[in-house]
């Protein structure tokens, strides 16, 4: 390729940019050059360009001269998608370069003129090649983005097979980047997306955040006080907030609405929310001068918004990597993350909530991500096994040769696939041949494809309740909620409170409420997600850290909190070494202060407390006595309870559930075997000394429990 045009591509894409960013001088040579990278930076480092333009510059002769796509991006969410087109259309059309989506929203491949670049999710890319279609037939190299959202997930699974299905088809490697701001071990996402490629033959492009945090973890009896302190008062313009549930989402708003100044500036925003909802949302916060965002997980990802002034965290985020996802949105223009940790009025457990934000702290200014290993996962196994009979028009293949596909995960013996197959047969989504060891499409199959489920290992797919306006849908709400609301309620989606005037096929009609008269909850089951384990475990390694007090001049504390801290730390730490476990002896029960996670002290208080489980995250509550040095015959001999915690705090796919009941256990405890901080609180549980809290002090410890003491 001419000069002139590698100078034309770094103009389009990176004229906006003062200077190169460190991670796109570090990714443009590797990436010209043919090699496939992984790029790990900050959020709104410039990964992006990183990725696109040595990719687009290395192809553009061949883009050119075919006329024809030759890049696909792939990212997680719809969102995303649109977010992205946003971004580069402009850059590649400079280049004379054209663009295209699909997604369930939109598909610009149905132009007669194909675009030269795609973006696209891991369910449309499924689309595309269940329907045999020729725009990936010239493909030169994919960008894989956000991996972290996919690692260790059935839609990562599913994305993988994917993209080996492709390369298969084609003589010639296909180059690939992936992208992650928050990533503990590349190896293990090679180890996982791409299990047969040589790790050393991958560059890995790594530039650690330069940028600095400044939190301050705060009690917030009043929201509208805060808000308007922050706005009013400290010349602060845009505010997003993160909570951990879209029930809190509404319930903010509406509380922050009360004020009329702060009314006219409040957004909600969520992942049940329409299409067209959100994106209005987005595109009003991100042009308005001033405003307050009130969102769930759905805006961790890079999502343009704008330029965040400050971050709330109106919840503890359940994991490290969320916290960082989170923080990661504010003040890009400038080196410092600035975050408020809020700790609500209504909060039962405000020195436990301080302790997890001061952990996510300590773990995000340590730079400390938890390790786990690539699961081996089987669900995608199935709904892929039967994607590829359908789109053979359900004829029948042999086993050996559907086997092909799967046989590059390390995991995926031949015994183990043959029963699943086996296992799809029984339930009568395969039929099979008799002499041949063929497998065809059954019954089931064939309603999954008419149903459109064919594509997607996206858990409760279908359970949903419509909700429209006029000619405007709103969003979704879970099915179950059709036995709780009736013509006549009221309910509260995306900020605002709707009258129900028809609830008809699964549709439910409203228009806009003028007063609150009957407003019901809506109740969503899988609202509230656990802290995991490593984050409840780093507590007790924070509270024994020998540097402890300069962890605490690291964040900016509420005195009253600071003073509540300290006091309880030096209980601890006078009491009760690292391995020790505290316990209140109260009438016929034991008040065990694990930290080992809502798990593994659900499990012990139902042994140990005649099948009633009293627990918590910190706690575990027994009728006898816990024999800790059995606690690894103990776990192993209760398999099945763990598999039905998991099973009850898990959204399962459809696919998952359709798997012979051993790969279902055997997959679901995956989590718990590749978890390296669940495998550190046992060893610790195991080694340590049961002491007793002395009376006058157990009412402080009690504190960090929702249990009331019995």
């Amino acid at each position: 390729m001419l000069p002139e045009n590698y100078k034309k591509i770094w103009i389009a894409f990176f004229d906006n940019f003062d200077e190169l960013r460190e991670i796109q001088k570090k990714a443009i040579e590797p990436i010209l050059s043919g090699q496939n990278a992984f790029i790990i930076s900050a959020t709104g480092s410039g990964k992006t360009e990183a990725a696109v333009a040595p990719l687009v510059a290395r192809h553009f002769e061949f883009a050119k001269k075919n006329d024809s796509p030759f890049l696909l991006y792939i990212t997680p969410t719809r969102a995303l998608v649109n977010d992205l087109r946003e971004r580069l259309e402009v850059p590649l059309g400079k280049i004379g370069l054209t663009l295209g989506i699909k997604h369930g929203d939109k598909d610009d491949l149905k132009k007669q003129k194909k675009p030269n670049v795609i973006i696209t999710t891991p369910e449309s890319f499924d689309v595309l090649l269940y329907k045999k279609d020729s725009v990936l037939s010239q493909i030169q190299a994919v960008i894989f983005d956000e991996l972290h959202v996919l690692y260790n997930t059935q839609r990562g699974l599913h994305l993988a097979i994917l993209f080996n299905r492709l390369q298969a088809r084609r003589e010639n490697n296909i180059q690939w980047v992936a992208s992650s701001a928050t990533i503990s071990n590349v190896d293990d996402y090679l180890d996982f997306f791409f299990p047969n490629i040589d790790k050393h033959s991958v560059r890995k492009l790594i530039v650690p955040s330069e940028r600095s945090l400044e939190s301050l973890i705060c009690p917030v009896a009043d929201p509208i006080k805060l808000f308007k302190r922050l706005l009013l008062e400290r010349g602060i313009n845009k505010v997003l907030v993160f909570t951990n549930s879209r029930k809190k989402c509404e319930e903010l708003v509406q509380i922050i609405k009360i004020d009329k100044e702060l009314g006219e500036i409040i957004y909600c925003h969520y992942s049940s929310l329409s299409p067209e909802v959100r994106v209005n949302v987005e595109r009003d916060f991100s042009r308005n001068n001033c405003g307050v965002c009130v969102a769930t997980s759905t805006l961790e990802l890079g999502i343009d918004i704008g330029n965040i002034d400050c971050i709330v965290l109106w919840d503890v985020p359940p994991s490290i990597e969320s916290f960082l996802q989170r923080v990661g949105r504010g003040n890009r223009r400038e080196k410092t993350n600035r975050v408020i940790c809020v700790i609500p009025g209504e909060d039962r457990n405000k020195i436990l909530s301080a302790l997890k934000f001061l952990s996510l702290n300590e773990l995000a200014i340590r730079g400390e991500l938890p390790e786990k290993k690539p699961y081996g996962l089987f669900g995608s196994i199935v709904q892929q096994s039967l994607n590829i009979i359908a789109s053979n028009n359900g004829s029948f293949i042999q086993r050996s040769k559907l086997y092909q596909n799967f046989k590059f995960l390390n995991h995926i013996r031949e015994d183990i696939f043959y029963e699943i197959l086996e296992g799809l047969t029984e339930q009568g989504y395969l039929i099979k041949h008799g002499f041949l060891n063929s497998y065809g499409a059954g019954d089931k199959l064939y309603e999954l494809v008419d149903s459109l489920n064919i594509y997607s290992n996206i858990s409760g797919y279908n359970n949903k309740i419509n909700i429209k306006t006029h000619n405007l849908e709103l969003g979704t709400i879970p099915i179950e909620n059709l036995k709780r609301i009736k013509v006549g309620d009221q309910i509260l989606l995306a900020g605002r409170i709707w009258d129900i005037l028809q609830i008809k096929s699964y549709i439910i009609r409203v228009e806009q409420a003028k007063e609150i008269k009957k407003l019901q909850d809506i109740v969503y089951t899988d609202e509230y997600p656990i802290a995991e384990s490593y984050l409840i475990d780093n507590i007790w390694k924070l509270i024994h850290n020998e540097d402890i007090r300069e962890v605490l001049k690291q964040v900016a504390l509420h005195r009253t909190i600071e003073e509540s801290l300290i006091n309880l730390i030096n209980i601890i730490n006078n009491h009760f070494s690292y391995l020790s476990i505290p316990f209140i002896k109260s009438y016929d029960k034991y008040i065990y202060f694990t930290f080992g996670g809502e798990l593994i002290n659900g499990l012990l208080s139902f042994l140990f407390n005649d099948g009633c489980a009293i627990y918590d995250d910190v706690v575990a509550v027994a009728r006898s006595q816990v024999n800790w040095d059995n606690l690894d015959n103990i776990i192993k001999k209760n398999k099945d309870y763990l598999c039905d915690k998991i099973i009850k705090r898990s959204q399962m796919s459809l696919y998952q559930k359709l798997l012979p009941e051993s790969l279902k256990r055997e997959e679901l405890l995956e989590q718990l075997r590749k978890d390296s901080s669940w495998i550190g609180i046992i060893e610790r549980l195991k080694h340590s000394s049961c002491v007793p809290i002395k009376e006058n002090e157990q009412d402080l410890l009690m504190g960090l429990s929702c249990i009331e003491k019995i």
